[in-house]
């Protein structure tokens, strides 16, 4: 029981599959494989070495987990990001050319 309650995801780290299993979609099944290998060979590992392995990393995750609705840079497309940064850029430059032209209609 307390067992499945600790493998269980959270609704966030649900959630944050679903977006990565969409965002890796052509990708998945490679990176699963990857996953299913690793685990046996976590398995062919002793005990006491699988709990330091799990519990160093436990308190990696625990120091490191973004917490809800923060940003993870790990999760952001840089394509978008940066087309995000030109768009706002671009807003930029016109609210500049807006404001010269106001100021010149003023003088």
């Amino acid at each position: 029981m307390q067992n499945k309650a600790r493998l269980e995801l959270a609704d966030y780290e649900a959630e944050s599959l679903a977006r990565l299993q969409k965002m890796f979609s052509r990708k998945w099944e490679f990176i699963f494989m990857q996953a299913e290998a690793q685990s046996k060979v976590d398995k062919k590992r002793d005990k006491l070495e699988r709990k330091v392995l799990d519990s160093q990393e436990r308190a990696f995750w625990d120091v490191h987990r973004p917490m809800p609705g923060c940003v993870n840079t790990t999760e952001l497309d840089p394509r978008k990001l940066s087309r995000i940064n030109a768009l706002k850029a671009k807003r930029l430059r016109q609210a500049q050319d807006l404001i010269l032209q106001h100021n010149l209609k003023v003088s």
